[in-house]
């Protein structure tokens, strides 16, 4: 909602490629050193018979905090309020109850809607299949080879988000403008989620053989396709909200809403199905998690086609 305040409807796609390509740098940085800090008294004597010993993963986990801690202080001291003061409105102080439930009406409002909602609906099938995804994906490749699984470190899967980072950054930084330009944003949102649904429903026939080429492909197309996907998402929602003459904050918190409820859903879904098909054989194996993740995918791209966008600002005639 802040960039679709400050941005103009020309500078909307790649300012939304940018705060993406800012996310993509966190997400190589961080998981690299939150591998690379992992049972640091296994590494360094200086923290051999600590607290660090018992407990090998606190000190990622301080790192996360104060780096959360100083972005909150960032945020207060260099981030201006995007509106300006004649543009606000002033409400009465709402119990979380009530909070709640104009929330809950808020988002069934906008799911109500056919363009909005029904993006709404693709960005919750996407964020649903993507965090399935997250909660399956270290056990399958810290699973021991034996059973189908790479038998990876906590460093080497470090290395493979950190990769994902990287190409995230490479195309939310440099290629989602012009390919927005060219082909416009709601086709690079349908690209972005077929090239994520190849590359998540890949994962588990990776091969020893060549592992880090396997690697290289699967989390290639994840990356790039989440890449594209995500500040695409961003762009339309923010553009039918403008042409549809929608507070853009509603709308956005809207779509946030949703997809925060699918970040709990997919994690839940993805550990219950692993458990239920990683000792099993046939149809029904470990594969599983990562067909559903296949098929959030599919029907995040066929609803799409639900969605009908303008785009005359961006895309040249």
């Amino acid at each position: 909602a802040y960039i679709g305040d400050v941005s103009t409807p020309k500078q909307l796609a790649s300012r939304m490629g940018l705060i993406g390509a800012a996310f993509g740098l966190g997400f190589t940085v961080g998981p690299f050193l939150g591998g690379e800090l992992s049972s640091p008294a296994e590494r360094w004597g200086i923290f051999a018979d600590t607290i660090f010993e018992t407990n090998p993963y606190l000190l990622p986990c301080i790192l996360a905090s104060v780096l959360s801690i100083f972005s909150l202080l960032l945020a207060f001291k260099y981030l201006p309020e995007s509106l300006h003061p004649e543009s606000r409105t002033k409400r009465p102080k709402q119990s979380w109850g009530d909070t709640m439930r104009r929330t809950g009406a808020n988002v069934k409002r906008m799911l109500a809607t056919k363009n909005i909602g029904s993006l709404m609906w693709v960005t919750f099938l996407y964020m649903f299949g993507f965090t399935v995804m997250h909660a399956v994906f270290i056990l399958f490749t810290q699973m021991d080879p034996s059973q189908g699984g790479l038998g990876f470190s906590e460093a080497q899967n470090g290395r493979i988000f950190a990769l994902i980072g990287i190409l995230g950054i490479v195309t939310q930084g440099g290629l989602i403008g012009p390919l927005t330009r060219k082909y416009g944003s709601l086709f690079i949102l349908r690209f972005g989620s077929v090239l994520s649904g190849i590359g998540l429903v890949l994962i588990p026939y990776s091969s020893l053989d060549f592992v880090w080429a396997w690697m290289i492909l699967i989390t290639g197309c994840i990356a790039i396709g989440n890449g594209l996907f995500q500040p695409s998402s961003s762009t339309v929602l923010t553009s039918l909200a403008r042409q549809e003459d929608y507070e853009l904050g509603a709308v956005m918190g809207s779509q946030e809403s949703l997809s925060s409820f699918a970040r709990i859903l997919g994690p839940l879904t993805g550990g219950y199905v692993w458990t239920i098909t990683v000792d099993r054989n046939g149809f029904f194996d470990y594969h599983t998690a990562f067909h559903i993740c296949g098929l959030l995918m599919m029907l995040a791209f066929l609803l799409s086609f639900k969605v009908e966008s303008r785009e005359p600002e961006n895309v040249p005639q």
